[in-house]
C-alpha cells in the first residue's frame, strides 16, 4: 500500500519522512544552522546544491539506514567534514574527478558524490557518482540520475532489510512487491524503481568501473 501523502510529497520530502519513522535505523545530529551553510558554501566559492542544503537543515551529518550510508557534517569534524573531503581523499590517492563535490560513504569501502561542475545551477538535479576502493581512473559509477532518486532507492533497500515499520515505507512509496527482502535480487530493483532513467540499476564500480570522461557521457545521454 501506498500512503496518499507520499503521493504528493517530492523524492527528497519521502525520503526525510521515511526516515524520522524509523528513527532506530539512524543517527542523525542537530540541523545546520543557516551560518553554518553560508561558511561551507564561501570555504566551497560556490552554493551548495539546494537537494544537499535541504539534508543539512535536516542533520548536519548523519548515519542512516544502520550505517549503510554516512554523510559527513559539513566543517565541525574532527577531519574537516564536507568542505575538505574532496581534497581529503585525493590526498589518499582516491580518483576523485574535479567536478564532483564528496559528501560521504555507504558506511564501507565506497566513497559518493555528487556530479557538480562549476556553473551548475544549485537547483539542477545532480546525479551522485560512486566511487570504489581501486584507486585507479576507472572506478567510478553513475548510482543516480539526481540525489533525491538516489536517496530513495538507497533507502528503499536498507529499510526493507532493516525491517523497518510500514508506515515508513508507506511515506517512501514503497510498492508492496519490494517490501520482501530479496538479498540475490540486491539493490537494483529498487534502483529501477526509484530512478528508471539510470543506465545501470546495480551501479558497480568494481566490474563496470568507469573513468570521469566515461561518467560524463552518460550524464549527457
Amino acid at each position: 500500500m501506498v500512503a496518499p501523502l507520499a503521493l504528493v510529497m517530492g523524492d527528497l520530502d519521502r525520503v526525510l519522512v521515511a526516515w524520522r519513522l524509523s528513527p532506530a535505523s539512524h543517527q542523525f545530529e542537530p540541523p545546520a544552522d543557516e551560518a553554518t551553510i553560508a561558511a561551507a558554501e564561501e570555504a566551497l566559492g560556490r552554493p551548495l546544491p539546494d537537494a544537499l542544503k535541504t539534508l543539512y537543515r535536516f542533520s548536519n551529518g548523519m548515519e542512516p539506514l544502520g550505517g549503510n550510508l554516512m554523510v559527513q557534517p559539513l566543517t565541525e569534524s574532527a577531519d574537516g567534514g564536507l568542505v575538505g573531503l574532496g581534497d581529503r581523499l585525493r590526498s589518499w590517492e582516491w580518483p576523485v574527478p574535479d567536478d564532483v563535490l564528496m559528501f560521504g560513504g555507504n558506511g564501507a569501502d565506497d566513497q559518493f558524490g555528487l556530479w557538480y561542475p562549476p556553473g551548475t545551477p544549485a537547483s539542477e538535479p545532480t546525479p551522485v557518482v560512486m566511487i570504489g576502493a581501486v584507486f585507479e581512473p576507472a572506478s567510478l559509477a553513475l548510482a543516480g540520475t539526481d540525489f533525491a532518486r538516489f536517496l530513495r532507492a538507497w533507502s528503499g533497500y536498507y529499510l526493507v532489510l532493516d525491517e523497518a515499520p510500514a508506515d515508513a515505507l508507506d511515506a517512501l512509496g514503497l510498492p508492496d512487491a519490494l517490501r520482501r527482502f530479496d538479498g540475490a535480487a540486491g539493490l537494483a530493483p529498487y534502483f529501477r524503481w526509484a530512478d528508471p532513467t539510470l543506465t545501470d540499476p546495480d551501479p558497480d564500480p568494481y566490474e563496470r568501473g568507469l573513468d570521469a570522461a566515461g561518467i560524463a557521457a552518460l550524464i549527457r545521454r
